[in-house]
């Protein structure tokens, strides 16, 4: 009996009509999913949410024991002169850098006590189409008991820290 081989040219052949069938499906198939997406607006809706004008960070260095010092600030729904376009949740957190025996009290724009757990607010929202100003006063507060040798000399800041998400 004798055996039959098979050419190569045809295996080649075969491989290669294999490769082009599975290119063109490939691209066919993904087309459909990988399309890109175009829009005549502009810009989609963008959140913007800023604290202050100036700064979050308070130095408080030259407090003492019995001090009670009053930082006002402001959150707004304006940055860089744009107005936000989404509905946005936020809360604040106040960060002690250093060891001094510091509390917060925090009011609203109607001079009412904002609860604070763990040094950071409850979620706020803020609107977004037109501007909104939430002007806020914090303050920070030393108690008089507290006065150990251990803080003297002792520095320390104040940072605002302002967390965001977007409502959905």
């Amino acid at each position: 009996m004798k055996k039959r081989h098979l050419k190569k040219e045809p295996i080649y052949t075969f491989i290669f009509l294999v490769s082009v069938l599975f290119i063109y499906t490939f691209n066919v198939t993904s087309s459909r999913y990988l399309g890109e997406i175009s829009s005549d607006s502009e810009v989609l809706a963008v959140p913007r949410i800023s604290l202050n004008e100036t700064e979050a960070t308070y130095d408080l260095t030259n407090m003492i024991p019995g001090d009670v010092r009053e930082l006002e600030f402001l959150v707004t729904n304006e940055e860089d002169s744009q107005i936000n376009e989404v509905l946005l949740s936020y809360d604040l957190e106040f960060v002690i850098e250093g060891n001094l025996p510091l509390t917060f009290k925090l009011f609203d724009e109607n001079n009412e006590e904002i609860s604070l757990l763990n040094n950071k607010t409850s979620e706020q929202q803020i609107g977004f189409g037109s501007l909104v100003s939430r002007k806020y006063k914090l303050q920070v507060i030393w108690d008089r008991s507290k006065n150990s040798n251990e803080y003297v000399n002792q520095t320390g800041k104040l940072q605002i820290n302002l967390r965001a998400i977007q409502v959905i």
